[in-house]
């Protein structure tokens, strides 16, 4: 009861009188883009996948599309018209830094166009960056690292695709954030790209042979300390910057 004999107002829920979320994975067959999506479904919200090839044991509608095919992004994401929010966490690895920077640049451009040709409300972005951002790739860097540090001034693909978002989000009114974890560890199929499934099939080939679990590498890598992200805790946080102001 009030001080004047009413019963309380309710609190409201939590998003209430927000309009609902619609969410895009684009890259849902990575060890990233798979702990996403299934953390949106988990929660009751709206979610698709975007990938070449269909997802194993996904329970969220697929979209079979190919980023780098600009007319098939468009074709392909007219689907998708409805997207509030963009998660981007498609990646293509190629040998060089421009190869890298030209199809990846590639991707998120053809990403963003489809969606504004399909008249999509995107309210939101989330894109995935990590340590070569600060230069992990190239040896020794300042550390701690922090994102107000000065850009390299080596080519990175990152940096194009960061310049790329920030454009598209100032010229259409979108909120935008770059998350940088490192090493993703978690559960995805076919996707190599995952060092936790590179040491659990080491692991089975040693137990295979009857050979005990030695480190492979050199006595630098054995010393060095190296930091992983846990898939399903980046989904969380994903979740978390797509709603919450201070993460745009």
């Amino acid at each position: 009861m009030t001080d004047d004999g009413r019963e309380p107002t309710p609190a409201a829920p939590p998003g209430a009188g927000e309009e609902p979320l619609v969410v895009l994975v684009a890259g849902a067959g990575g060890v990233i883009g798979r702990h996403v999506a299934d953390e949106y479904l988990r929660r009751g919200t709206p979610v698709r996948g975007l990938s070449r090839r269909p997802v194993t044991g996904a329970r969220w509608e697929h979209l079979p599309v190919d980023l780098l095919d600009r007319e098939a992004a468009r074709t392909g994401l007219d689907g998708a018209r409805d997207t509030t929010h963009l998660v981007f966490g498609a990646y293509i690895e190629r040998p060089t830094t421009e190869e890298q920077i030209e199809v990846n640049s590639a991707l998120l451009t053809h990403a963003l166009q489809g969606l504004e040709d399909a008249g999509a409300p995107l309210r939101h972005v989330t894109l995935y960056q990590g340590g070569k951002a600060y230069g992990a790739h190239l040896g020794y860097f300042n550390t701690p690292a922090k994102e107000r540090d000065p850009r390299l001034i080596q080519p990175n693909f990152y940096y194009d695709q960061e310049d790329i978002l920030r454009a598209a989000a100032a010229r259409r009114g979108f909120q935008a954030t770059m998350l940088r974890p490192e090493g993703v560890v978690g559960y995805a199929v076919g996707n190599p790209m995952n060092i936790l499934m590179v040491i659990a099939v080491y692991a089975s080939i040693c137990r295979e042979l009857s050979q005990p679990l030695r480190f492979p590498g050199t006595h630098a890598a054995y010393d060095a300390l190296y930091q992983v992200t846990d898939a399903s805790l980046l989904a969380r946080a994903t979740v978390w910057a797509g709603t919450e102001p201070r993460a745009g």
